[in-house]
């Protein structure tokens, strides 16, 4: 059980660790390629799992306020099944030119809930671009949304631009006022 504080965990692969659950009620887990603990339960507002990946041998559930903090579009947590709760996302990658998923069921049932701060559809911001979230069934997918041409000041709206050749320099307007 984790109540305070952080715990990191790299390069953990154990069965061993079946007994149990692991609980985190406050503070962080940092996992780092840990997979087959029992069932992993993070719940209240003051808990958090990051890293890179975890693979929960029977449930993950994700709740009563916590957040899952992705740093990465490499990072993956799975569960048999995955349980949403009052769960709050934290995207905090920089950098993805592709659709991934950062959550993923591995049992019969598909992922129960959405992340309170995203519900499907909604379109998140990280490291200075956008992405929309799906809740596709047996997995949570988030997927880049191509830029908006001439759009310089990235507000989703193209921007009016006039290249002086004579002194090659380009000025620009932003769509949405000075």
């Amino acid at each position: 059980t984790v109540e305070a504080g952080r715990v990191r965990v790299v390069d953990a692969v154990s069965t061993s660790l079946h007994s149990g659950p692991l609980l985190v009620t406050g503070g962080t887990l940092e996992s780092h390629l840990y997979y087959d603990p029992d069932t992993v339960m993070v719940g209240g507002p003051s808990a958090e799992l990051t890293g890179f990946g975890l693979q929960a041998a029977r449930t993950l559930e994700i709740r009563d306020g916590a957040k899952l903090t992705i740093r990465s579009c490499f990072s993956g947590f799975s569960g048999n099944p995955v349980v949403l709760q009052d769960a709050y996302l934290n995207p905090e990658f920089t950098h993805c030119d592709y659709s991934y998923n950062p959550i993923l069921s591995s049992s019969p049932s598909p992922v129960s809930g959405t992340f309170a701060n995203y519900p499907d559809g909604t379109m998140i911001s990280a490291g200075g671009r956008r992405y929309k979230i799906r809740y596709d069934g047996w997995l949570i997918s988030i997927r880049p949304i191509p830029g908006v041409p001439y759009d310089l000041d990235r507000d989703t709206k193209a921007d009016i631009s006039t290249f002086r050749p004579s002194d090659g320099t380009w000025y620009s307007q932003p769509a949405s006022g000075y």
